[in-house]
């Protein structure tokens, strides 16, 4: 039973590495091409992708998280 779970194991391995490279290789010789005669509409930029709110986010995201999980291990300390 144990060589049965071992032989999965790299059955597994093979058939990854024998599909890998077909997968990688079939899109590029197939040569897909997408219609690309149609006019595409660019949309303004959202509230969060603005400079003022991004480097906001960027800056209070780490340190709340941080300060939270200090607040919970330093809580239960004392």
């Amino acid at each position: 039973m144990e060589n049965l779970q071992h032989a999965d194991g790299h059955l597994g391995f093979v058939v990854w590495h024998l599909r890998a490279p077909l997968l990688a290789w079939a899109p590029s010789r197939l040569r897909l091409q997408e219609a690309s005669n149609q006019v595409r509409q660019i949309h303004e930029n959202s509230f969060i992708a603005m400079p003022m709110p991004s480097i906001v986010l960027v800056g209070v995201l780490p340190f709340g998280c941080i300060f939270i999980q200090l607040f919970f291990i330093l809580k239960s300390i004392w």
